[in-house]
């Protein structure tokens, strides 16, 4: 293994071992926010695009296979990389994580209602790949069907979109009608070198019955996160869509009790309404 590779694998299996496989402290963020404590922040008041999500917009063009084979192997290219990485870990990592620890784990509690049809927003149409290896676009994901949408970053926040997509599984699963999909969204250069290092805990740890709707996103989401007020990598995010991809509810953080019955509630309302 060249001198570059064996730098490059070297760094990532340490950013890896920090974000991947040890999160956070449960304990340490719990000191600066208590379970029933909500600081109640502005809550965004509405989430999404105005315009109708289009899968068939054209994107950017990637590197091709060759290219990425060249810099990868090209000391400079892997030099640049190495302060990109540096770069990105001591802002974005540190900063969000602080701003969890005084801010806490939830800003503001969800809706008890859904947001009215025409005042909802649509969901931007983001693309990625599935663990079963197909492109795909969520549009088509979540089109005719009412669907549970959530999105993380990191390890923590799976962990807090598991305490909404467990009990909506379990009580929606059989229903052809509503579905799950779920983004693990690789917002940052180096989160895509952990990307190969990663895939094989996302496959085991994720039901294979849920592979094709569980889609990693490596294109530039901040406008993404912007429309969705995902404000904290740290965090994790739900959102409820109806079969025209308007966004309906919205959530974050570890769900409420009264949030999972919430959830629920909707989404057997929306099915009454569609």
């Amino acid at each position: 293994m060249s001198r570059a590779l064996t730098s490059s694998f070297r760094l990532t299996s340490y950013f890896s071992n920090i974000i991947f496989t040890r999160p956070f402290s449960t304990a340490a963020l719990n000191n600066s926010s208590k379970p029933d404590h909500v600081r109640t922040l502005k809550k965004p008041v509405q989430f999404g695009v105005k315009e109708r999500p289009d899968p068939n917009k054209p994107g950017d063009v990637k590197p091709s296979l060759l290219e990425r084979s060249k810099r990868l192997l090209d000391p400079a290219a892997n030099a640049e990389t190495r302060e990109k990485l540096m770069a990105e870990f001591k802002v974005s990592y540190w900063k969000d994580f602080h701003e969890l620890r005084n801010e806490g784990e939830k800003v503001w509690k969800a809706d008890d209602e859904l947001i009215q049809v025409d005042k909802a927003l649509y969901m931007p149409n983001v693309k990625g790949s599935t663990l079963s290896k197909a492109n795909v676009d969520t549009t088509n994901l979540l089109r005719g069907k009412i669907s549970l949408l959530v999105g993380c970053f990191n390890r923590f926040g799976e962990q807090q979109v598991h305490t909404f997509t467990d009990p909506f599984s379990k009580t929606f699963s059989n229903k052809p009608n509503i579905g799950l999909v779920e983004l693990n969204m690789l917002h940052k250069f180096i989160n895509k070198l952990i990307l190969k290092l990663s895939m094989p805990y996302l496959r085991s740890n994720t039901p294979k019955a849920r592979h094709n709707t569980y889609v990693i996103v490596s294109e530039d989401i901040e406008s993404i996160r912007k429309a969705l007020h995902m404000t904290n990598v740290h965090r994790g995010y739900a959102f409820l869509i109806d079969p025209d991809c308007r966004i309906r509810w919205a959530a974050h953080g570890n769900a409420t009790e009264q949030e999972v019955r919430t959830m629920l509630n909707l989404t057997n309302l929306l099915e009454q309404q569609c």
